[in-house]
Parts: C-alpha cells; structure tokens; sequence
C-alpha cells in the first residue's frame, strides 16, 4: 500500500478524491471525459464533473507511523455532473453514462488502494438525481448526489512530515 510522501498530501483530501475519480470515470467502459474542480480550459460537451466537499470532522482519530494521534474521517458530499450534447442519441447515450457511473459507485472496489491511494470513500450513501437541460448551451445534465464519510488510509501516513 503506498505512504504518502508527506503530511499535506494525506490532508489534501478533495484534490485526492477527485483525481482518483477522474481516473477511474474516464477508465469506464462508456469513454467518457471527467473533470475536477480545479481544472480550466475548453470543456467538452459530453463529460462529467467531479466535485467533492469534505465536510465536518466525525471525531476519528488515527495513530501514524509518527505514533501522534491525528484527525482522520470526514464527512463528505459528492457530485458527479453528466453533461450531454443533445442529440437523436442524446437520452441513450447520457442514460449509459448515468448508469455507468451509479454502478462504479455501488463498487467497492472502486475505491480500492489501486485508485484511491491516501484516502478511501469509506461509505457511499445516495442522495438523488436532479436532471436539467439547457436550452441555451443544448445540452443535458444530470446531477448525480452521494455523501458519506471519506478516511484517511492507515498504511498513507508518511514516517515524518
């Protein structure tokens, strides 16, 4: 399992997250593009949108390889946007990548060590589907909701900071 090489790495949870879901999304089998929050530039029609919120700490604690007892578990909401040109296949293509991307996040091991090296989704709720359509840029959307609580893995804590 891999060390973090620091301390900032292990605490810069929403860049983790969000990288390691822009692989795994753009690794799914219906060949789609993902984005992060952070990322700029001309945006496809077609993608999804990653966008992960730590939210309030639960209360866990965790020993590192330092033996100093630090904050490990947060909770978190989740978005992925399904954006979609609109198009004779429009509904069945965006309806392939909704149910490409409910099926990844009902997977445990998506968020195995294999993509989620510092920190792990350690439960995944669902919270909805709200679909929208614009008129104006022509596409279709969906915004697919989770929340949970996102750790810190064990074995991620470097020897020193």
């Amino acid at each position: 399992m891999p060390t973090a090489p620091d301390l900032a790495t292990v605490f810069d949870i929403t860049a983790g997250v969000e990288k390691a879901l822009k692989a795994v999304i753009q690794a799914l089998p219906v060949g789609v593009k993902a984005f992060t929050q952070q990322e700029n530039g001309t945006l496809p029609k077609e993608r999804v949108d990653v966008t992960f919120t730590q939210g309030q700490w639960t209360g866990s604690f965790q020993k590192g390889r330092d033996n100093v007892l630090r904050r490990s578990a947060w909770h978190y909401t989740l978005t992925l946007e399904v954006s979609k040109s609109r198009s004779d296949d429009s509904l069945s293509r965006h309806s392939a990548i909704r149910g490409a991307l409910a099926a990844m996040m009902q997977d445990g091991e998506t968020f195995g060590p294999g993509s989620f090296p510092y920190q792990v989704l350690s439960t995944v709720f669902e919270a909805g589907i709200t679909p929208g359509v614009s008129i104006k840029d022509g596409h279709d959307t969906s915004e697919m909701h989770f929340y949970g609580v996102v750790s810190i893995r064990r074995d991620a804590w470097p020897s020193q900071d």
